[in-house]
């Protein structure tokens, strides 16, 4: 994936071996997912600079623990700050004790680009978007084919600009001991039995309601999997989505169909995203929208079904196991919010057997 601006970037600045590296972090767990591979290859290409990531609070949960292949950390630091105007400013302020070498920008705001000048970095390698070319100084251009590059490859061209390998494009997450021991608990206070086959059903979106299947269809799904298969069925759910996750599972009526948002002896369940690594990792197939969920599944390497309904998985395609992309009907597809019901729960279900018989056949 090496280009000649890559080749020429390296020779530039070969010289000089950056101190401390700022990561300006994605703002949508999807993204930052997708951004683990470019971490990855930072790291690797720099293993005794500092590197601090700047990210959001949620995002650093999702990223917690994060390491190279050879075991090191990405980040030796993470500083978190608020989506608001003034978290922006202190964020400057706060980073200015860093003394930046080089601040990595894997977002294309023209806030995040002034954040690094208001901070001092040095270097400020970007994508000349949001008329922020000015800002930066090593910006990094784009074309149409750029632009219709997948995220993964995306933010690894912005480290090849520094000179990284960036060959190696699997997504990766970590997920720690307290994390399972939480997933444990949420199994025992389901009644949910380890030994049997678990969907993780995930229907939500943080940014777009179009990609979001209805209540009726999922609870047709839920209960057609637990009847069919015998396998659980865990609705997989945020704070925002815990309303109707619970609501599915109590009209569902099935001890096999549950909420993880389900209250635990009439306490409500904490659901931090370090919970949902730990859900997701022991899937034995995760059903999804395009949305985080799906990411960070596909980079804890589990079997993922991706139901498309506003949108193709053409801008998020990924490299660790196959997926299996479900798309609208053609014409269907139209960026509507109704779109993603035009895939039908037959449709779906065809998929999950296949995938349920090939793991008989593994065991």
């Amino acid at each position: 994936m090496q280009t000649k601006l890559a080749k020429l970037a390296i020779a530039n600045h070969a010289a000089r071996k950056p101190a401390t590296i700022g990561v300006l972090m994605p703002t949508w767990i999807g993204d930052a997912c997708m951004a683990t591979p470019a971490l990855r290859a930072l790291r690797s290409g720099f293993p005794h600079a500092r590197l601090v990531g700047v990210m959001r609070p949620v995002v650093g949960d999702l990223m917690s623990g994060l390491q190279t292949n050879c075991g090191q950390r990405c980040f030796d630091q993470v500083v978190c700050f608020q989506k608001t105007m003034l978290g922006r400013l202190h964020l400057a302020i706060r980073l200015r004790k860093e003394r930046m070498d080089v601040a990595l920008l894997l977002t294309n705001s023209f806030w995040s680009a002034a954040a690094m000048r208001l901070a001092g970095a040095r270097r400020i390698v970007g994508y000349a978007r949001d008329a922020r070319r000015l800002l930066l100084t090593d910006p990094v251009h784009t074309n149409d084919r750029v632009d219709q590059l997948p995220l993964v490859d995306s933010y690894l061209r912005l480290t090849s600009w520094l000179g990284c390998d960036t060959r190696e494009r699997r997504m990766t997450l970590a997920v720690s001991e307290d994390a399972r021991r939480q997933a444990d608990e949420l199994w025992t206070d389901l009644q949910f039995d380890l030994s049997r086959p678990t969907l993780v059903l995930n229907n939500s979106s943080a940014s777009d309601p179009g990609r979001v299947w209805s209540a009726d269809r999922v609870l047709e799904l839920a209960k057609r999997v637990a009847n069919e298969l015998d396998w659980q069925v865990l609705l997989h759910c945020g704070p925002a989505e815990r309303q109707s996750a619970n609501a599915i599972a109590q009209r569902a009526g099935d001890v096999r169909i549950a909420s993880m948002g389900a209250s635990s002896n009439g306490v409500v369940r904490h659901l931090p995203v370090s919970l949902s690594k730990a859900v997701l990792e022991r899937a034995d197939l995760v059903l999804t929208s395009d949305s985080g969920p799906r990411h960070m599944a596909v980079a804890l390497d589990r079997k993922v079904i991706t139901l498309y309904g506003s949108t193709t998985p053409n801008a998020t395609q990924t490299y660790n196991m196959p997926e299996y992309p479900l798309l609208a009907p053609s014409g269907a597809n139209n960026g509507t919010a109704n779109s993603i019901n035009q895939i039908n729960v037959e449709a779906v279900m065809q998929q999950i057997r296949c995938l349920a018989q090939c793991r008989r056949q593994a065991a």
